[in-house]
Formats: structure tokens, C-alpha cells, sequence
């Protein structure tokens, strides 16, 4: 697939990140308070026309 992004929505937070060629993961560092949350995720090409939805997430807490 001609991916070129992926995109990351919590709640009403959207990020962005670019994908080069090769690259198997996309890393988002974003704060998240205690509590339920709605999470998307997918993959756009360079046009930024949705191509699908990420397979998997995972989430992991950092401790500080």
C-alpha cells in the first residue's frame, strides 16, 4: 500500500506522523488521563486519502 501517514485521534486529539519506506511502526508519545477514552487509528497516502485502519494498537503507560 502507498502509505505515506498515519494518524492517531484520542478523544477530540488528532496526531499525525510520517511513514518512509521501510518502516514497520510508528511511535506516538501522548499524555492520556485516567479514564476511558475513544481511540482510532489508520494510514493515508501522500493525498492524505484514508487507505484503512491500523491492524493493531498497542499502549503502553511510561513511567515517570
Amino acid at each position: 500500500m502507498p502509505i505515506a501517514a498515519a494518524r492517531l485521534k484520542i478523544n477530540d486529539s488528532e496526531r499525525t506522523a510520517n511513514v518512509a519506506d521501510g518502516d514497520i511502526s510508528v511511535t506516538f508519545l501522548v499524555p492520556l488521563r485516567k479514564g476511558t477514552i475513544e481511540l482510532q487509528a489508520w494510514f493515508t497516502d501522500e493525498a492524505g486519502k484514508e487507505l484503512c485502519g491500523a491492524y493493531y494498537v498497542y499502549v503502553r503507560r511510561l513511567l515517570r
